[in-house]
């Protein structure tokens, strides 16, 4: 089961093509964005590993990635 949930996780290119990550690298430097971006989807993954059932979409990603910001 967590196996499956793990795999749905999106690419961290996934995430950084979506227009509103593209946004955001015009507001903060590119490797920021991508390091935001990466610690969302290890965040996610620790959650997944704990047992939680998150939601793994690259739109909740980015969501969270521009919360992050």
């Amino acid at each position: 089961m967590k196996q499956d949930i793990l795999r749905r996780l999106p690419s961290v290119d996934e995430v950084m093509n979506m227009p509103e990550v593209s946004r955001l690298c015009d507001e903060h430097d590119r490797e920021t964005v991508v390091r935001a971006v990466r610690a969302v989807i290890d965040s996610v993954r620790t959650e997944i590993v704990g047992g939680a059932e998150p939601t793994v979409d690259a739109a909740s990603v980015a969501e969270c990635t521009a919360a992050h910001l």
